[in-house]
């Protein structure tokens, strides 16, 4: 009886370490999929963590087994279609949680390339042909020369940037963020608005598109 109660220990123990571990090769498995950001293998992520789910649920139905729980046939196990809707919702969110960490991260590498103070730093994050619709200028810059020449002005004196609201979108290859910043210059802050787009070639995003304009002082 002894060793009957033993092994049931032992195998209680073995599936309860299996699913952790199981649970630890899911969450790395979604951290690759964070990393290879809009991978076009989406459907291999959805295959491999279904595979994963499967296991798991089998071995929690056995847990239940062991424990002298009554187990309904199909309590714990899903359909394929199921799980795979499932699966499929899940990368859904994290694809959702990386489309306002791109842009965020895009947006704060501008902001910090301003607080550098150097006007070319800031420029070689448009695009060759970008276009700025600055906020202290009422003129329309296309290209790296009419651009570096904007924060060559912009930049005479220190300039920080705190960011007020974001609104995000991102596909594969464009991310688009507006929202609201405030730029400090001078003792002075002044609110304006923005959106940048980008577009991301070779792995490398670049600013197609800035406006920035001074928010009306009334509706």
């Amino acid at each position: 009886m002894t060793d009957k109660s033993e092994r049931i220990k032992e195998v209680k123990e073995y599936v309860e370490s299996t699913i952790t571990e199981i649970d630890g090769h899911t969450e790395n498995v979604e951290k690759l999929f964070k990393l290879d950001k809009w991978s076009k293998d989406r459907s291999l992520y959805e295959i491999i963590i279904n595979s994963y789910e499967r296991h798991r649920n089998t071995l929690k139905r056995i847990q239940k087994m062991i424990e002298g729980e009554k187990v309904e046939s199909g309590l714990y196990t899903l359909s394929v279609q199921s799980e795979m809707d499932m699966i499929k919702e899940r990368l859904d969110k994290l694809e959702g949680s990386m489309s306002v960490s791109i842009t965020s991260e895009l947006l704060q590498k501008w902001i910090n390339a301003i607080k550098t103070g150097d006007p070319k730093e800031v420029t070689n994050l448009y695009h060759d042909d970008g276009i700025l619709l600055g906020t202290f200028s009422n003129k329309e810059r296309i290209g790296h020369e009419l651009i570096l020449e904007y924060f060559e002005n912009l930049l005479k004196s220190p300039v920080e940037v705190e960011i007020v609201s974001e609104h995000t979108s991102v596909s594969e290859s464009v991310a688009v963020n507006s929202g609201l910043y405030n730029f400090v210059t001078n003792g002075k802050t002044i609110n304006a608005r923005f959106s940048f787009v980008y577009q991301k070639n070779n792995d490398e995003w670049k600013i197609t598109s800035h406006h920035s304009s001074v928010i009306p002082e009334s509706d």
